[in-house]
């Protein structure tokens, strides 16, 4: 077969040889192969992070605005569970999430 995929599909046997296990039927490349290769990868996009003072800034800023954003809620959820008690937080949750509900 010139030019095609492999006996067995684009990913050879791998597909052909299921493994049952306790989540049920995977494909052997599936289960447990590559964790190392994944995890190099990850770890060379942290990497690439750490050495980039852009990228490092601009990490650093989403954290931030995200702790930010926590700080804020978290207060919001105190203030409203003073004044008005658990019905007032669930309002303040509600409230917050309409616009991004909305279509």
């Amino acid at each position: 077969m010139a030019g095609g995929t492999p006996a067995g599909g684009p990913h050879g046997d791998a597909v052909r040889t299921p493994v049952t296990g306790a989540r049920g039927r995977y494909p052997r490349r599936v289960v447990g192969a590559g964790l190392g290769d994944r995890l190099g990868k990850a770890a060379g996009a942290f990497a690439s992070n750490a050495r980039n003072p852009n990228l490092r800034r601009a990490q650093l800023s989403f954290l931030g605005a995200w702790t930010a954003e926590w700080a804020f809620t978290v207060a919001l959820g105190i203030v409203a569970f003073r004044d008005g008690g658990a019905t007032a937080v669930g309002l303040v949750g509600l409230l917050r999430m309409v616009p991004s509900a909305r279509m």
